[in-house]
């Protein structure tokens, strides 16, 4: 339980800050892979999803760190 609660959370958060840091075209490449995300989660594919989630946020993050450095 707490796992799908964590992996829907780290979805809401990549489509939120795609919004934020991502041009338009990666935003919607973001939107749907929150979809399909989100979509694992509900048919119970957790330990696929929750993986990939993390990684999606790490990449989100360290691509705002790259380009607010330079």
């Amino acid at each position: 339980m707490l796992k799908t609660i964590l992996a829907l959370l780290g979805i809401v958060f990549i489509v939120i800050l795609s919004f934020l840091f991502f041009p338009v075209i990666w935003r919607v490449i973001a939107i749907i892979v929150g979809i399909v995300l989100a979509c694992l989660v509900f048919f119970g594919f957790i330990t696929i999803a929750l993986p990939i989630t993390l990684i999606l946020l790490v990449v989100i993050l360290i691509y705002r760190l790259i380009i607010f450095l330079i």
